[in-house]
């Protein structure tokens, strides 16, 4: 009893941790799809409705795409429909990371065998990795909701 009643306190320790990482104050700005990769070429893996609240990891380089967390579920979405709280009012990421010196959101980059085999090893897609595995990302042109200057 005793050893459970430690392992469920460092679970519930390590679930707390694990959330302070992410990005507070940041929303999706618009009804958008969350995806399995950092690209409009990987599966949907849910819609999100505009307004609720996300916990972002960090964005890729040049903070085209980022990744997010939403009531238990992990995928990307495009940065230009993530709004994060700035100065009293909210802004999408990629205007705030021009805005801001140094942004605090981290840079973080994508693998597919790692990111698939911890979030989707039990989806109907993950069967087809070395398909998806051929996607090139980050020559992807500018995803949806890009706007120039960004």
């Amino acid at each position: 009893m005793r050893y459970a009643l430690i392992l469920s306190t460092a679970i519930a320790g390590v679930a707390i941790l694990g959330s302070a990482a992410a990005q507070a104050g940041t929303y999706a700005a618009a009804e958008i799809n969350m995806r399995a990769g950092p690209s409009t070429r990987y599966p949907s893996i849910g819609i999100l409705p505009e307004g609720i609240p996300l916990n972002v990891f960090g964005c890729t380089n040049g903070y085209r795409w980022c990744d997010v967390e939403v009531s238990g579920r992990r995928g990307w979405v495009s940065a230009a429909y993530i709004d994060i709280d700035y100065d009293s009012q909210r802004v999408r990421i990629p205007a705030y990371a021009h805005l801001v010196q140094d942004p605090s959101l981290p840079t973080v980059s994508f693998s597919i065998n790692s990111y698939w085999s911890h979030y989707y090893s039990d989806q109907d897609f993950y069967d087809q990795i070395e398909t998806w595995d051929d996607i090139d990302w980050e020559d992807d042109a500018p995803p949806p909701g890009w706007m120039p200057g960004w």
